[in-house]
């Protein structure tokens, strides 16, 4: 079986500037956190601040996750200690529940 790397986009609505603080922190620990069979599995984090501008919706927090395919999302969401944990400190802290997008990487370019 073929696999993709899956890019995943989850923004978050966040009021407090000292929670969204908070949730960057944790942020920050996600990738080596985050353990399949004692080993990080997720390729990518980026996180920060949404700017303020209507398109964005009212959204604070955004955040990018990259995995090897889409079983390793999957994994995230279902059976990743590490996202349990961390739900318990992002979820009290939002508003709404997040807005999550995930696709698999058909165009990819960067600039050397």
């Amino acid at each position: 079986m073929t696999t993709h790397i899956i890019s995943r986009v989850t923004v978050f609505k966040i009021p407090k500037l000292e929670d969204q603080e908070v949730v960057l922190r944790e942020f920050t620990n996600l990738q080596h956190g985050a353990l399949k069979d004692g080993v990080p599995y997720i390729l990518s984090v980026k996180a920060g601040h949404c700017f303020e501008d209507t398109r964005s919706q009212g959204c604070s927090i955004a955040l990018q996750t990259t995995f090897s395919g889409l079983e390793d999302m999957q994994f995230f969401d279902h059976e990743c200690r590490y996202h349990e944990e961390m739900k318990k400190i992002v979820g009290p802290r939002i508003t709404s529940p997040p807005l999550v997008v995930y696709f698999k990487d058909i165009v990819a370019s960067t600039t050397a």
